[in-house]
């Protein structure tokens, strides 16, 4: 059986690589997210307008029906 060991810290010599250019990539994913959030908007938007029609109609629908019953 052998033991796997990690190690404390990175070897010696290692040093981390930073994006070329951060802010591009820092812009673009930004844009994105923007993009995202009109979207789920718009859908928010759409899918309440249909719940307070689908709400007009019921109750237009129970006044009629109390009408017409009585």
């Amino acid at each position: 059986m052998s033991n796997v060991t990690l190690r404390p810290s990175a070897p010696a010599g290692f040093t981390a690589v930073p994006p070329a250019n951060a802010d591009v990539d820092f812009n673009r994913r930004w844009a994105a997210w923007q993009a995202r959030g009109l979207a789920h908007d718009r859908v928010v938007r759409q899918r309440f307008l249909v719940v307070i029609l689908i709400g007009a109609i019921a109750i237009a629908a129970a006044l009629a029906y109390g009408m017409l019953a009585a």
